[in-house]
Order: C-alpha cells, then sequence, then structure tokens
C-alpha cells in the first residue's frame, strides 16, 4: 500500500480553511481522536471534544 502525505496548509487551502500553527506538519493519515496517531487528522464535530483533540 503507498502512503500519500500532505502538509496540511495544502488540505486547509482545499477546503478553504484555515491553520491554525503550523501549515508545514505532514498529515499522512485521517483517523478519530481515539485512534490518532502523529501524522494523522480527525474531524471534531461536536465542540464538547475539542478539549480531548488538544492533547
Amino acid at each position: 500500500m503507498r502512503t500519500v502525505a500532505y502538509p496540511l496548509g495544502q488540505l486547509a487551502a482545499l477546503v478553504d480553511g484555515v491553520v491554525e500553527g503550523d501549515g508545514s506538519v505532514t498529515i499522512t493519515g485521517v483517523s478519530n481522536l481515539e485512534e490518532a496517531q502523529a501524522g494523522h487528522i480527525a474531524h471534531i464535530a461536536e465542540p464538547h471534544l475539542l478539549p480531548q483533540g488538544e492533547d
């Protein structure tokens, strides 16, 4: 399986998003908060989960 990686800033630009922090961070996968690893990005739909995502 081939691993694809993108800079966070490039992904944000694709969805007209804004990066708060280092936009050069390399994103290598998508995961939920419980299973996320270094390089993963997660969507947080519920505001009460935000503190958990900051760890």
